[in-house]
Formats: C-alpha cells, structure tokens, sequence
C-alpha cells in the first residue's frame, strides 16, 4: 500500500467496530413490534433500505441481532451481492447480517463506504469463498486492516458521498418520473378512446419475425454497421443481416428477452434477438416498435427454464393501425420522450461514474475530502 497522508493510520476494522455477543426473540416485546432488516430489504451496492416492516408482520421467530441507529448492517452471506444499509433506528437484523456498531475511532457514514468499497468486496468475496454457501466470518473480519483518516475527514468524506449520493436519487426520480409519463403518453395516443375510427389488427397480419445470426466470430467487429444483440446494440462490423428500417426483439436471456429496439438502417442481428424480416407498407417499423415496447413483452416470457420470447406468443397480440399519417406524429412524440429520458440517464451514469471512480481515492487518501467537494460544486 501507498504511503498514507499525515493523520492516517492503519486499523484491523474489529478494533473500531464492535459485534453483537448475543441475540434476541422477536416474538416478545419490545422486539415483536421493531423494524427487522434482512438481506432482501437492502438494494445492492448502494446501501438503500428497500422496505421497512416489522418482525410480527414478517413472522420471524428465531434469534435475531439487536441494532440501533448509527449502527452499519452488513450481510454476512453473499458478500458479493455488496448489502449493507445504515440503521437509523432501534431494531434487529437477520442472523445473517452484522450489526457492525461504531467506535468514536470511525464515522458510521464513512464505515458504510468502507464495507461497500472494492477493496473490502474483494476481500470479503475471497475468503468467503473456502466454504460452501460463500459466508463471512467473525475471524476472517478480524483479517481486515483499514486505513483511517481523522475523524474530520471521515466526515467529510462522508458529506461528499451522501451529497453525491443525493443528486443520484434526483436523477433517478426524474427518470422515473419520465417514464411514468411516456407510458401514460403512449397509453392515451395509442388505446385511448381519442381513436374510435382506427382500425385494429394482430401483429401476425403486420409483420413476420426471424431468428437473427450469429455474427462469424472470424470477421472483425470493428467496422460501421451496427450489431444488434437481445440487450441491443453489442458492436459494429462490416456485413449486414437486413437493410432496414425493422426492429429487433429479445429473444432469450433475463437482460433482454422482450426489449424492443428500432433499427433504422443497416444492421446485423444476432441468434438471441428476433427480427422483423418483413413490415406490412400500411404500418411504419418505428411505430411498430414504440408500440410493442410500451407493451413490454417480458411480460410474456416463458416462466420455466431460461427466460424466452417466441414468435408464437408476439403473433397474436393486438396491433392498432392508425393511418400512416397518424403513426408518424405519435412516432415523433416518443422520440422526443426518448430524448429527453435518455439525457437525464446519461447525467446519471456520469455521476455514478465519478463516485465510482472517486470512492476508493477517498478511502485511501488519494484524493482528499475537501477537493471531492469542490469536484460537486462544479457539478
């Protein structure tokens, strides 16, 4: 390890934090009627508390740790999954999990940072891998060594992220928002009772759909024409499968079985997507694949097995046909509530990128607290 700043210091993490010696029954009061948080409430990666519901409501009857806020929850199980979430009141966690409770050596804000950094991950992922479910242990943890700023630059390291953190979720709430809108927009120009006189079809009787190709692994892949793949486009090459326009549907696999991306121009599509080798001239394909991804298809996925979209389930699904001048219109709305979705998720995925690229020279001392926070006023 790289020379520390001044102030810094080494610590085995058992030495700052303290573990619970004992459980409690979460069927006698007070305990029946306090929060209880299990792996399954807490988001990956991000520290988020999902949901809140009590041991009573969830039924719980065996041991159970005690938390109280300030308190840093870390499951103990699956450490790659990366779950931990601050307490911020009186409670128990599953026996799964440790309430790792601070001392005044550490920030429970900053240790949360800590147990969900890359370093701790690997080192967690490591040694819980010698067993068979991949685990944790009390003695592996007392293996960690952490370096440690003062406890003022824990704080501001702290403030930073949480701050950082905050514009995340902004982001996220907008997106959201976004996406409530365009599905309530398409809804209303699309099945709304606006379109009395529009006649209705099938998808069988609008387009015929073809598995696509796998792409020959010895051509190159570095050339113009896009490749499109179940989760859209996975690189460019030089041959084409289809002239365009079309669409693509995802044929298999969780990521993108059901996901539907127009393809305007030339475009090769490969064996996990289906794609529509012919259009009917009285519908537009860019109005064909607004419409079916409003639908969402992974509705309709296969519940057995690998996940799976067929041609069978798409061909007899309803389809409008507005007069082409109508389906060009509504096809310029959604592209402008794609745009502007598609601005705010890339503001996202920037500031995930810079905490990512920000939190490991935090805790290292790298990068100091105060120049990240002249980093998020520039934001």
């Amino acid at each position: 390890m790289r020379k520390l700043p001044d102030g810094w210091a080494l610590h085995r993490l058992l030495d700052v934090v303290t573990l619970p010696k004992g459980q409690v029954d979460p069927r006698r009061h007070p305990y029946s009627d306090q929060p209880l948080i299990a792996p399954d409430h807490i988001e990956s990666r991000t520290g988020r508390l999902l949901e809140v519901r009590t041991a009573a409501e969830q039924g719980a009857i065996s041991g159970k740790y005690a938390i109280a806020p300030g308190d840093v929850i870390y499951s103990k199980i699956r450490p790659a999954l990366r779950k931990a979430t601050l307490a911020k009141f009186d409670g128990m966690c599953s026996a799964d999990m440790y309430p790792f409770r601070p001392t005044g050596a550490i920030d429970s804000r900053y240790l949360l940072a800590v147990v969900l950094s890359e370093t701790f991950s690997a080192f967690a992922e490591a040694v819980s891998g010698r067993s068979g479910i991949p685990k944790i242990n009390r003695s592996e943890l007392r293996d960690y060594v952490l370096p440690l700023p003062p406890i003022e630059e824990q704080q501001r390291i702290a403030e930073f992220l949480a701050a950082l953190d905050a514009l995340i979720q902004r982001t996220e709430a907008i997106l959201a928002k976004q996406q409530s809108v365009q599905s309530g927009t398409i809804a209303c120009l699309m099945v709304g009772d606006a379109q009395p006189n529009w006649q209705r079809s099938t998808c069988r009787e609008a387009f015929k759909l073809t598995s696509g190709m796998p792409y020959p692994s010895a051509m190159s892949t570095s050339g113009t024409v896009p490749i499109y793949g179940a989760s859209g486009l996975s690189g460019r090459g030089h041959r084409e499968l289809t002239a365009g326009p079309t669409f693509s549907i995802g044929r298999v696999g969780e990521g993108g079985v059901g996901v539907v991306h127009y393809i305007p121009g030339p475009a090769w599509i490969t064996d996990n997507a289906l794609w529509a080798k012919w259009v009917d001239p009285r519908w537009d394909a860019e109005f064909i694949s607004s419409y079916l991804s409003w639908l969402n298809l992974r509705r309709l996925r296969s519940q057995t097995g690998q996940p799976l979209v067929t041609q069978a389930v798409i061909a007899p699904l309803a389809l409008p046909m507005p007069p082409m001048e109508d389906q060009l219109k509504i096809v310029v709305i959604v592209r402008q509530l794609n745009t502007s979705m598609q601005q705010v998720a890339m503001e996202r995925q920037k500031l995930l990128t810079l905490r990512q690229g920000l939190v490991e020279d935090l805790l290292t001392g790298r990068v100091r607290g105060d120049a990240a926070g002249a980093v998020l006023e520039c934001l």
